[in-house]
């Protein structure tokens, strides 16, 4: 993906001449008939959409040009087109003029609001947490607190593309860092957080629904205020305490996402969003695939490795064992879960039995442990 441009974009004279020819032209555009989404009009999208290809898909295109064009004949329904050329080549103006807006408002800024339930009578306050990310505190609402995260490009409801991914990614990263870190209390799972994106032009909101289970694992995290006020030795404590207390905490915070955000350590990024995923997830089977796949992010390389099994299980061991007897250890550990895992990828088994419980709850620690170790490593 190409770097998102700070300004909007601008239809340049070819791209702009390619969509006066089409719409321009009433042997092929007729607004008293419609648009017709046939082969003129495809080839259309499909020469224009690379000038926005840095945050928008093919898809994306079509859906903002189409919808520019409804909105001008949807105006006009009704009116006595027929047989008025000039009139018709009005509204084809306006409809192209409609269609260069659209695409020139973009790329546009968001704010992802996720709420944090389990974050409750604190003082208000804002931290960053990341160059793009805020843990926000606003006790006088309803939503107590939240995650706040800011990102530019292209955003519609109800599909998943880039900016959603990076919005969901950073969230799972903070998940993580929360929940194996001494700042969350063992986790409450009737709490659910929701979400929502606000397009920061229009300053429309929109809500957005979790992935499944996403809800449930966010919402389970509430600050442990003993392990917050460690550094604090004071009987009682103030709100310039907790403030204090909190941007110790962001510092790390910052340190840690700054070092996620490293090309070389995206492996890592990947592992703890296989990681969530598995954690999120209802399905033991699909757990126990995510966990495998997160684990192979990080022991795995590019391309076919002959005999993946035991070179996987030889880094696993090598990597965190200490002594040949913990190394043995870990390499059978790993050796069960991949068999697990080769019966549910061959259908050999549908679900996992109460054996194979066993080994996904071993699986969460191996790859928790393992992401710790990479992150201890790189970490700057």
């Amino acid at each position: 993906m190409k770097k998102i441009p700070s300004k909007n974009f601008r239809v340049g004279s070819k791209y702009l001449q390619m969509i006066r020819d089409y719409f321009g032209d009433m042997e092929i555009y007729d607004p008293f008939h419609g648009c017709d989404a046939g082969i003129g009009y495809l080839n259309l999208i499909k020469s224009i959409a690379p000038m926005f290809n840095s945050c928008m898909t093919e898809d994306d295109v079509d859906y903002l040009v189409y919808r520019a064009v409804c909105k001008i004949e949807a105006q006009h329904m009704g009116n006595a087109l027929e047989g008025d050329l000039q009139r018709r080549l009005e509204v084809a103006d306006e409809v192209i003029a409609c269609v260069v807006e659209a695409l020139e408002s973009y790329p546009r800024d968001y704010e992802f609001r996720m709420s944090l339930p389990g974050f409750s009578k604190l003082p208000v306050g804002r931290y960053q947490l990341h160059e793009s990310i805020w843990l926000e505190f606003v006790p006088d609402q309803e939503r107590k607190a939240n995650l706040l995260i800011n990102a530019r490009g292209f955003w519609r409801e109800g599909v998943e593309n880039s900016i959603v991914a990076d919005c969901l990614r950073k969230s799972k990263i903070f998940s993580y860092l929360m929940h194996v870190g001494p700042l969350t209390k063992p986790q409450i799972k009737f709490r659910n957080s929701v979400a929502e994106f606000r397009d920061l032009k229009t300053l429309n909101v929109y809500d957005f629904i979790l992935p499944e289970g996403m809800a449930q694992l966010v919402g389970s995290i509430s600050l442990n205020m003993t392990s917050l006020f460690s550094s604090v030795k004071k009987r009682t404590y103030t709100e310039e305490d907790f403030a204090a207390s909190m941007e110790i905490e962001a510092r790390d915070f910052r340190k840690y996402f700054a070092t996620l955000d490293a090309q070389d350590n995206s492996r890592i990024a990947t592992a703890i969003e296989w990681y969530e995923d598995a954690r999120a997830v209802s399905n033991q089977t699909v757990a126990l695939l995510e966990v495998c796949i997160g684990l192979e992010a990080l022991l795995g390389e590019e391309g076919n490795m002959a005999d993946m099994t035991n070179r996987l299980c030889d880094r696993f061991a090598f990597t965190l064992g200490k002594s040949p007897g913990e190394r043995s250890h870990l390499f059978a550990q790993y050796k069960t879960l991949l068999s697990v895992r080769g019966k549910l990828v061959h259908a050999k088994i549908a679900r996992l039995d109460t054996q194979g419980s066993v080994v996904l709850g071993g699986a969460y620690g191996m790859l928790q442990r393992l992401i710790s170790h990479e992150l201890k490593l790189a970490i700057v």
